[in-house]
């Protein structure tokens, strides 16, 4: 910090917040603020859209998890039908997980880009019921 020419240090404005008008306010003062100039209003308690965001967000994570714990629960039973070798057994456990933690943030991206209920009818058109060509 450069000297002044009273040679005290220059200390660059500092902005508080004055709860008495609810606006930050500019201060060039040396003397610190007093206790009424800095208190901050307290933070207001979490709603309830966000409790429902959390719950959704911790239920997603246990579904991933479940899921893969599914697939290596299953992977005695591949092995046996398939005749398979232990190294391609958990080649396909490590391509499961790796594609699920690709497919995620992709998923993520597209759902704020295009919007959650969009992206959920797109997922369901392959599901939806199709005129079969012989009654056409």
């Amino acid at each position: 910090m450069g000297a002044r020419a009273s040679g005290r240090p220059h200390r660059p404005p500092v902005r508080r917040l004055n709860p008495a008008r609810g606006a930050e306010t500019t201060s060039t003062a040396t003397q610190p603020a007093t206790a009424e100039a800095t208190t901050r209003p307290a933070a207001a308690a979490p709603g309830p859209r966000t409790a429902a965001l959390a719950a959704v967000m911790v239920l997603g994570s246990l579904m991933t998890v479940l899921d893969t714990t599914i697939v290596n629960v299953a992977l005695n039973r591949l092995a046996r039908d398939f005749g398979a070798p232990p190294a391609t057994i958990q080649l396909v456990a490590t391509a499961y997980t790796l594609a699920l933690a690709t497919v995620t943030p992709v998923t993520a991206r597209a759902s704020g880009r295009f919007g959650t209920r969009r992206l959920h009818l797109c997922g369901q058109v392959p599901t939806l019921p199709r005129p079969s060509p012989a009654r056409a």
